[in-house]
């Protein structure tokens, strides 16, 4: 049985409002503004958003005409329907197309809707047509899978596409899946995506057929203007060869896209394309990262995390303002910056930003990909980056066979440096690392301009070169090669950017070169910068200070098993609430355990803020390893639950501790909270 219409509730409401209207002599009647649902098992459905500021459903199976509705709600699964007619899947083949006439903007919301049309090369489950804007309210879980050319969304419109799902609804999510040679949400075979935004509370998870971008261009098209905002998740990834995860389509260039907000995106890049960025063959470019945004990008093989594709470079690329990124370039390309063969140029990362970012083969951290460049790169603003080149190549600045210039790290930054080491295998050559910041090997010898400054404070180390080959320098220009008169290739040593070229170019910061190991030896150089934070006349720490405290004295066996804790002014060293803050949420994204590891060396005391930030930050546990009377020890902090109290009870007893001057070691720390799951066990 099939019905003409869905009524509504409000819509009937309306109607028996307007009967006793008319009983008593009113002629007003309330024209068909109802937020109607409309169940596709009965047929695909046409939303017209008309130049005559009017909204009109068509539902030409279910006999529905241009009836006018501002709000219509589309669904699938019809309750009112005896004979259930879709697929075992709960899906429909019949689709939806929402059209704006020029100056208009069509409202749709989507409520568990589950259309699949794969199997039909050219049907697009969802299209988006017109010269207007339109917004997609998303109720429910929405899966939407087109054929073969189209895109899951396909955006065909000249205005925007909003997706978003408003706070205070449902919670709304939508997958959405391109057929071969399209994107996920926006541009079919060789058709553009560009001026898409996803933004509220939606969660999207958008996958490219290949050739496709998981949210941009299709076939040979571009993906630009994107932006992702608001609470939204995001998840985008490109089937196959050559599409971006966010960007462009097989040789077709990603450009203007911005991640805002608290949103959180994932973006893996198809073979030869970017995560964030150009597709194979192209650019990355205009990228913006800002807000609190948290954003894992992974490139293809040759691609960078961020920036270009295979072929292509990556360019303007400004990542600021407390977000967290992990940025891991495919083979030979750039974590973040170019592609294969080409140049990173133009990035900035500031605004108390958390960055890992590491090259695939020969690419670098930060810079160049395979025999590109690195050039003007700024990391400034209290910014933590950790930057490691893959074979080769430098940290930051030039992939293998290329120089890294004009690198400037300042504004109280703190930047950890990693060249990649040689690589000798088959027919691959590379003697020597890279530099960890500058030239990748094989460079030519033109001196980088670098730059440390403000308080920054830099810890570079290069890759390691084969036995009985030049060593590379820490900073600088890496081993370059040439030809003797036998025409036998030989190697040059590469020469460290003095300290008299620092100081030329503004050196005021701190530099230190370390043996890069363990992820642990990585956490400890963030942990422990080589900056003293100011003590008052009194010789007690202000309340702005640093709240990891590090005695550096002699007295190892020191008897204050209750706090380890000294005045004197010698004794302080570390980090600001904010750079461990920073540091947890980082570690945490990278865990894949949901476990990390902070070892905070010898004597350190506890004080109730950073125990509150070590407890409440990340969702994930600590372990805390610290040296106490010579012995190494692992203080286990689990997820606990703050709204207890115990938990509560715990703060108010570490603030009491040390005269209520609110210190405590770690021995004392884990008596504290041990009921709260927290233990203690000696490393042997």
């Amino acid at each position: 049985m099939r019905r003409r219409g869905n009524i509504s509730r409000r819509c009937m409401a309306a109607i028996i409002s307007a009967v006793m209207l008319m009983s008593t002599g009113a002629v007003a009647f309330p024209m068909g503004v109802y937020a109607d649902t409309y169940y596709l098992e009965n047929g695909s459905v046409t939303v017209e958003a008309k130049d005559d500021g009017s909204q009109y459903v068509t539902q030409a199976d279910n006999n529905i005409n241009s009836v006018e509705d501002a709000d219509p709600i589309i669904s699938t699964d019809d309750p009112n329907v005896e004979k259930n007619t879709l697929a075992a899947d709960g899906s429909t083949t019949n689709t939806i197309t929402i059209n704006a006439e020029a100056g208009q903007t069509a409202n749709v919301t989507l409520k568990d809707v589950n259309i699949d049309v794969s199997a039909t090369e050219d049907a697009k489950a969802v299209d988006i047509t017109g010269t207007g804007d339109v917004i997609v309210e998303l109720d429910g879980d929405n899966v939407v899978k087109s054929g073969e050319n189209a895109a899951g969304v396909q955006k065909e419109n000249a205005g925007t596409l909003t997706i978003t799902d408003t706070a205070g609804t449902n919670e709304g999510s939508i997958t959405a899946t391109g057929g071969l040679l399209a994107a996920g949400i926006g541009g079919g075979k060789q058709e553009a995506g560009s001026d898409i935004t996803i933004t509220g509370n939606a969660t999207v998870t958008a996958t490219g057929g290949e050739c496709g971008a998981g949210i941009g261009g299709g076939l040979n098209s571009e993906g630009s203007n994107i932006t992702i905002s608001g609470d939204s998740t995001v998840t985008a990834t490109s089937l196959g060869a050559c599409g971006s995860a966010i960007g462009g389509g097989h040789n077709a260039a990603g450009k203007n896209i911005t991640i805002t907000g608290n949103a959180t995106v994932t973006a893996t890049g198809g073979s030869d394309a970017a995560g964030i960025g150009g597709g194979c063959n192209k650019e990355g470019e205009n990228i913006t990262i800002t807000g609190n945004a948290t954003v894992t990008a992974t490139g293809g093989r040759d691609a960078a995390g961020i920036g270009g594709g295979y072929h292509g470079a990556g360019s303007n690329i400004n990542i600021s303002g407390d977000t967290i990124v992990t940025a891991t370039g495919g083979s030979s390309g750039a974590g973040i910056g170019g592609g294969l063969n080409s140049e990173g140029s133009n990035i900035t990362i500031s605004g108390d930003s958390t960055v890992t970012a590491t090259g695939g083969k020969w690419g670098a951290g930060i810079g160049g990909g395979d025999t590109g460049a690195g050039t003007n790169i700024t990391i400034t603003d209290n910014s933590t980056v950790i930057a490691t080149g893959g074979s080769a190549a430098a940290g930051i600045g030039g992939g293998e066979k290329r120089n890294g210039n004009e690198i400037r790290i300042t504004g109280n930054s703190t930047v950890i440096a990693t060249g990649g080491n040689s690589m000798v295998q088959g027919n691959i050559n590379d003697v020597c690392g890279g530099t960890g910041i500058g030239n990748g090997f094989g460079g030519n010898n033109s001196m980088p301009v670098i730059q440390i400054a403000d308080s920054a404070s830099v810890y570079v180390s290069p890759g390691k070169s084969e036995a009985g080959y030049p060593e590379t320098p820490a900073i600088g220009i890496a081993p370059f090669g040439g030809f003797d008169g036998n025409n036998n290739p030989t190697y040059f040593s590469g020469t460290e950017l003095s300290e008299t070229n620092l100081l030329a170019a503004g050196f005021t910061g701190n530099l230190t070169k370390y043996e890069p190991g363990t992820t642990t030896d990585l956490i400890r150089a963030i942990v422990f910068p080589n900056v003293q934070p100011p003590i008052n006349p009194s010789g007690t720490k202000t309340s702005d200070q640093t709240t990891i405290l590090s005695d550096n004295t002699n007295n190892t066996e020191n008897n204050d098993t209750d706090s380890n804790y000294t005045d004197n002014a010698s004794s302080y060293q570390g980090i600001t609430p904010a750079m461990l803050t920073r540091l947890i949420n980082g570690l945490m994204g990278t865990s894949k355990s949901g476990v990390i590891t902070i070892d905070f060396g010898r004597n350190i005391c506890l004080t109730p803020e950073i125990m509150k930030i070590l407890a409440e930050t990340g969702n994930g546990a600590k372990n805390c390893s610290f040296i106490y009377k010579n012995k190494k020890y692992n203080l286990y902090i689990p997820i606990i639950d703050m709204n207890t109290n115990a938990y509560k009870d715990a703060m108010e007893v570490l603030k009491k501790e040390d005269n209520n001057r609110g210190f405590a070691g770690f021995m004392r720390v884990y008596e504290i909270y041990r009921d709260l799951g927290v233990t203690l066990q000696e490393i042997k």
